[in-house]
């Protein structure tokens, strides 16, 4: 499935951590102290429908690579 670039849409959730829970990115972003106003602006990255990278919150750990792996790291450079 193609990746997809984006701003915000309703909706979403990410597991940030093999010992974590599936979370809401609301519920992500009121414990990483991200103001309500700001979160609108950060970009996303989906395949196909699945929401996989949030700026400022991460990726999905289910679907990093192990270590040994080729994959892909995003990294959000705002203009200078």
């Amino acid at each position: 499935e193609p990746l997809r670039l984006h701003g915000a849409e309703p909706g979403g959730s990410l597991r940030l951590a093999a010992n974590r829970p599936m979370r809401t990115l609301k519920n992500l972003w009121q414990e990483a102290g991200i103001p309500p106003w700001e979160r609108a602006w950060q970009l996303r990255v989906s395949l196909g429908q699945r929401l996989v990278w949030v700026d400022g919150l991460g990726s999905d750990i289910t679907l990093r690579p192990a270590e040994d792996e080729p994959g892909i790291v995003f990294r959000w450079r705002p203009g200078r």
